[in-house]
């Protein structure tokens, strides 16, 4: 499968030692991760908090709503993950959920969700102030290989580059680049 096919997917470059250094480093006690597909980084993310002993996860999806690639399973992911009592699953929407998430209580986000550049505006806008001001957030995509995958020039999606570019006032940001790519995202203080 080339890169024009496979869309998306952290698991082909090794990222899970990354998420997993990334809790370990930063030792969030609240975790929010969008975007669950089949468990590969919220794995990543539990074997962090449970390392540190601490770290409540709310893992969100929207399962079977989703009629594209990469589906997440509900009952699948409840039975991967409904044994730690540090993750809770949940079905939500990337467009709703921030309406319930207090500002200023999130350690870490995690987005993996087709992100394109409108998606990062919106996280920019809703996301951000939920974040601690040392928090870090991780979205999926940001490289100008990611912009370039085959449905980004298809559905002449916003580059995601074009959004960073944009906020960079507001933000700091840092590129991962090995496809798919992953945004580094903190406040600015």
């Amino acid at each position: 499968m080339d890169k024009e096919t496979q869309i998306i997917g952290y698991s082909k470059n090794n990222y899970r030692t990354f998420f997993k250094s990334l809790v370990l480093i930063y030792q969030p006690k609240e975790i929010v991760e969008i975007g669950i597909g089949e468990g590969y980084t919220l794995s990543a993310l539990l074997a962090g908090a449970e390392k540190n002993g601490f770290g409540r996860i709310r893992a969100y999806d929207i399962f079977e709503k989703w009629k594209y690639f990469h589906k997440a399973n509900y009952e699948n992911i409840i039975r991967k993950f409904g044994g730690s009592k540090q993750i809770e699953i949940m079905r939500g929407d990337f467009f709703e959920i921030y309406r319930n998430l207090k500002d200023n209580s999130i350690g870490l986000f995690n987005i993996d969700i087709a992100m394109d550049g409108s998606k990062y505006e919106f996280f920019i806008r809703y996301y951000l102030r939920k974040l601690k001001s040392n928090g870090l957030a991780i979205l999926e995509g940001g490289s100008q290989e990611r912009d370039g995958v085959h449905w980004m020039r298809k559905y002449n999606f916003q580059s995601i580059r074009s959004a960073l570019e944009k906020f960079k006032r507001n933000i700091s940001y840092f590129v991962i680049e090995p496809f798919p790519s992953a945004t580094l995202i903190r406040k600015k203080t």
